[in-house]
């Protein structure tokens, strides 16, 4: 207590001297005990899994073992000058301006000249590659299989970026989120030098979860694994695998690989939980243009088969465009399923190919 009295007094009379910002720190040693944690650990310090495991060269997932030293950076005592806002503070100090409130118990964001502060430990000057996301508020978006990256968080501004948890419990919790399709507030930093969607990586150390109705429906296709009975192999005009009917593009298509017309040729999506189906949205063609539409096969009925057992039989209509298909039942209990096929049954034939095609399909619904 002395030393740390000392230390903030040494402080107070350089801000006075020089005029400059002062902080002081140090290090202490931790010895590693059973069943501990990098997020245990931070957690017990006050201090942010990310400055942590900087402070001993480990990544953000990094094991532990028991008697193993570990440095715990301590606490800056920083004086507040003329100008400053708890938001350059923290990008001064790689850290939070929760994790700045939350240490020295602070009911606001009001700060004012010559105020002392504590930081939780961290070197000043952080990278310019990375910055603070302080409640930002917002939803995981599931993209298309075959994208480059399988989701992000999208803003309520609506900008997206890549987002992922500094350690497992944080990462599953963004994976419950993205079952879920729940609207969240997200604390961490901020990163640019990480391949992400967007160029922009949040590196999640807490969220918190709004409560807030959940969409009634979404697309739950980017939630699904695709799989087909066959596929037509690969050509000079592309490729034909199953992931390709919900990629949410019209330039590519599942088309079937096998000889005649592909009547009993089924293309599936397995969910990794239950769903409840609303509608079923297809596009029963080959829709990169009319005439490559019309040269090839089109779905004229499918049946639909669930999880359950249970099975339904559609009818389309010979068009270009998306198709919808309501699958709510009233009355009746909704269709629950892991998984929907959709099996031909009868296609319109193509002029030139008697190839079937399937340009996009969506499941529509909320999941369980």
């Amino acid at each position: 207590m002395k030393r740390l009295a000392a230390t903030i007094i040494a402080a107070i009379i350089i801000v006075g001297i020089t005029a400059v910002p002062a902080y002081a720190q140090s290090s202490g040693i931790y010895i590693v005990q059973p069943g501990d944690t990098l997020l245990r650990i931070a957690a017990r310090h006050s201090i942010s899994v990310s400055q942590l495991a900087e402070a001993n060269g480990l990544g953000w997932n990094s094991w532990v073992y028991a008697g193993q030293r570990l440095v715990i950076p301590t606490d800056t005592v920083y004086i507040v000058l003329r100008g400053d806002t708890l938001s350059s503070i923290a990008r001064r100090y790689g850290t939070t301006v929760r994790a700045i409130t939350q240490l020295n118990g602070l009911r606001s964001t009001r700060i004012y000249p010559s105020q002392r502060l504590l930081i939780p430990g961290s070197q000043p000057d952080p990278s310019p590659a990375q910055d603070t996301v302080e409640g930002w508020a917002g939803r995981i978006v599931n993209t298309p299989p075959g994208s480059q990256h399988a989701y992000y968080f999208e803003r309520a501004d609506g900008v997206g970026f890549g987002i992922g948890g500094i350690n497992d419990l944080v990462g599953r919790r963004i994976e419950e989120l993205r079952w879920t399709g729940e609207r969240f507030l997200v604390w961490g930093t901020l990163r640019t030098d990480v391949p992400s969607y967007g160029g922009q990586y949040i590196a999640v150390e807490s969220l918190e979860v709004v409560p807030a109705p959940i969409p009634e429906s979404r697309n739950l296709t980017p939630l699904a694994t695709v799989s087909a009975s066959s596929r037509l192999p690969t050509d000079r005009w592309g490729q034909y695998q199953a992931w390709m009917a919900t990629d949410g593009a019209l330039g590519s298509a599942w088309v079937e690989g096998v000889a005649g017309s592909g009547i009993g040729e089924w293309i599936e999506l397995r969910f990794p939980g239950t769903v409840e189906i609303h509608s079923i949205r297809m596009n029963i063609g080959y829709d990169k243009n009319a005439d490559v539409f019309y040269k090839n096969n089109r779905i004229k009925r499918a049946t639909l088969v669930f999880s359950t057992g249970e099975q339904l039989e559609l009818g389309f209509a010979d068009g270009q465009g998306m198709q919808e298909i309501p699958l709510v039942r009233a009355p009746g209990p909704a269709i629950e399923t892991t998984s929907v096929k959709v099996v031909i049954k009868d296609v319109f034939h193509g002029w030139k190919y008697d190839d079937t095609c399937l340009a996009e399909i969506e499941v529509w619904g909320r999941t369980k």
